[in-house]
């Protein structure tokens, strides 16, 4: 009797042993369950060359609701490292990963750090099963590469699950980048709004000044511009009566005033508008009311300069002249001045 029963005894002992194991047993399997996995991971780095060190930019589709908490990035490979100080920030994240239906920002009040191989994110909010979200580390030495070529692994772990990807990383002084070059010219447009700009029928009672015309300039010159005027005939000229009425004052440094009844002749530069840039200013001589500003002759005379690029600067030039009661009679007095200009490159 005390034979069979230590029999027993033993038999039952072996008997809950292998219970108890097939029990531990499936609470590691439903433990294992428990966990879901990352399917879907996409990182790109700025540098793949191996010892290379550069940014990450990370995405990945989360098959579980994860409680709020703290979120792992390791990489693997002899040589993988990563920076103690980490920036991360999820601006512009989205647009590196558009290609990703719904890629969402990683929410939350994000912080990194790294260790060894391993970037730390803390403060990720809860995640929906199912958004894909991106996040990037962008110092300038986020990430260094394994030392040698080839195929390594990343993996991404969060509170409720987490997954492995691979990426590849290429021998060392591969030339990755693609050299833009290109050549901005030096540039200076000018333009007039009419080439034909008529004072009418003079009279001794009063100063006629003409419509004007825009000189409109543009360039992209860094020191600014120069507008210079010149005319033909130094005065309003006359070939039927062989008479000129002649400019007032050629290179005054002064404003000209007309006076009415007294025979004269001036043109007048103003500033009206620009696009963009640096707007110029026109000469003092030549700047002011109607029936002002100074006459002209067959030397080139600064009207108006610049200090930087400018685009579309208008300057709008007019002419004034005054007659005295015995100026001679004649229909074809006339005058022609051109405008020129120049960018300081």
């Amino acid at each position: 009797m005390i034979l069979k029963q230590k029999i027993h005894f033993k038999e039952f002992i072996v008997l809950g042993f292998f219970i108890f194991s097939i029990m531990a047993v499936s609470l590691s399997f439903l433990n294992q369950a428990s966990a879901a996995t990352l399917s879907s991971m996409w990182a790109v780095e700025a540098n793949m060359d191996a010892s290379g060190s550069g940014q990450l930019w990370l995405a990945f589709k989360a098959n579980a609701s994860d409680a709020a908490g703290s979120w792992t990035v390791a990489l693997s490979g002899t040589g993988a490292a990563v920076a103690s100080a980490q920036t991360v920030t999820t601006s512009g994240c989205t647009t590196t990963f558009s290609f990703l239906s719904g890629v969402t920002a990683l929410p939350g009040t994000l912080t990194a750090s790294g260790s060894s191989a391993t970037i730390t994110v803390s403060g990720v909010s809860a995640l929906t099963s199912g958004t894909v979200y991106c996040v990037a580390f962008t110092g300038a030495s986020a990430v260094t590469n394994p030392s040698a070529a080839g195929v390594y692994s990343y993996t991404v772990t969060g509170p409720s699950e987490s997954g492995t990807a691979d990426y590849s990383v290429l021998s060392a002084g591969t030339n990755t980048s693609i050299s833009v070059t290109a050549t901005v010219p030096q540039t200076f447009t000018l333009s007039l709004s009419s080439n034909t700009d008529p004072l009418g029928t003079l009279s001794p009672s009063s100063v006629t000044t003409s419509t004007g015309v825009n000189a409109t300039v543009s360039t992209n010159a860094a020191n600014g511009l120069g507008l210079w005027a010149y005319d033909a005939n130094s005065g309003l000229h006359s070939t039927t009566a062989a008479y000129t009425i002649a400019s007032t004052v050629p290179g005054s440094t002064t404003l000209q005033t007309l006076t009415a009844g007294s025979e004269g002749y001036v043109t007048n530069a103003a500033y009206q508008s620009d696009t963009s840039g640096t707007a110029p200013t026109t000469t003092t001589p030549f700047t002011g009311a109607a029936g002002t500003g100074d006459g002209l002759n067959t030397t080139p005379t600064e009207i108006a300069s610049g200090t930087g690029p400018v685009n579309a600067a208008v300057i709008k030039v007019k002419e004034s002249a005054s007659i005295s009661p015995t100026t001679p009679d004649a229909t074809d007095y006339s005058d022609t001045i051109t405008i020129v200009g120049a960018g300081s490159f």
